[in-house]
């Protein structure tokens, strides 16, 4: 497609002249425009100088399928049926549901440059500009329903950060359930979703977002504290190397979990949990428990000391308890 050829142009962040980018697409210098405009509407952001061209300010590292299968080794592709690598998307998750629906299958994987309804946990939207963070999802059968995957999220953070300490990206924390987080600020997150017999076999779609340089022309659209793996290691950060890593850690944790379960993992979230010994308030609906989170039991709940007790929630949403 002419826009790829486009955006692999200019990813390198040197000018090119509308002559050059005519030639190589081979288009009159008048439809040179028309996808440089394609551009403005996937949000990404270029630059215009008359003599000089057009060009992505500062590059763009754009997902490469080459790159990220020779990081991988022989026995983690045989267990991926398709990998993909799109431009745009709806939601990497939806994809791949659809994709398994058509045509079932073991290890279909997704990644995207941009997601134009990212999803989050409760329905929140995952803010998914484009070429800048890292949006994955990929689709895995388990056979024993819904309680094989008990704790599932937990143990795929476990393995996320992991994968980002072999990066050199030290200090990442985990906060119950599905978030990835430095610093108390949000750095990443989890999204599992069940498609099939919640008692027999059925698919899980586990999707993970990254921040890795988040624009600062999207910061108005976050509304929360969030921080990148730019902010943290001070250095530019590879996407395709984090996507590598993520792929492989993935891939090996769901190919081990049914045989095993959440307690294999138990005592390395509780290691990474960020909020263990603080004082927490958890939201579940209308009804709020306050107390002092305790870490997680066998299954991956969340154990919360109150008044009456340590109690354990398999659901809900945790804060930070502001005392006064």
């Amino acid at each position: 497609m002419k826009i790829e050829r486009l955006l692999t142009l200019l990813s390198d962040g040197q000018f090119h002249s509308g002559e050059e980018i005519g030639c190589i697409l081979n288009v009159s210098r008048a439809a040179i425009w028309k996808q440089i405009k394609k551009l403005e509407s996937m949000g990404v952001e270029y630059e215009s100088v008359k003599g000089k061209g057009y060009r992505i300010k500062g590059g763009m590292e754009l997902l490469s399928l080459e790159k990220i299968k020779d990081g991988l080794n022989k026995k983690v592709l045989a267990k991926l049926n398709t990998i993909e690598i799109v431009n745009t998307i709806d939601s990497t998750n939806s994809y791949i549901k659809q994709k398994y629906m058509s045509s079932p299958a073991q290890g279909y994987l997704c990644m995207a440059e941009c997601q134009s309804a990212g999803k989050g946990r409760l329905g929140r939207k995952w803010i998914s500009p484009f070429g800048a963070n890292l949006y994955l999802s990929i689709g895995w059968q388990f056979d024993g329903g819904v309680v094989a995957m008990e704790g599932l999220s937990l143990a795929v953070g476990v393995s996320l950060v992991t994968a980002l300490e072999k990066a050199g990206i030290l200090g990442v924390k985990l906060k119950w359930p599905n978030d990835i987080v430095f610093d108390e600020k949000k750095l990443g997150g989890v999204l599992i979703e069940i498609e099939g017999d919640v008692s027999g076999p059925c698919l899980a779609v586990i999707g993970v977002g990254i921040n890795i340089v988040m624009p600062r022309n999207k910061v108005s659209e976050i509304d929360q504290e969030w921080v990148d793996l730019g902010q943290i290691s001070q250095k530019e950060v590879s996407r395709n190397k984090i996507a590598t890593l993520f792929v492989a850690a993935l891939v090996n944790l769901l190919e081990n979990y049914q045989s095993c379960s959440f307690k294999d993992y138990k005592l390395a979230w509780e290691a990474l949990d960020a909020y263990r010994g603080r004082d927490v308030m958890l939201t579940q609906g209308n009804r709020t428990v306050v107390g002092v989170a305790e870490g997680v039991d066998d299954t991956g709940a969340l154990c919360v000391k109150t008044g009456d007790g340590v109690r354990s929630f398999s659901g809900g949403e945790v804060s930070l308890r502001r005392l006064l």
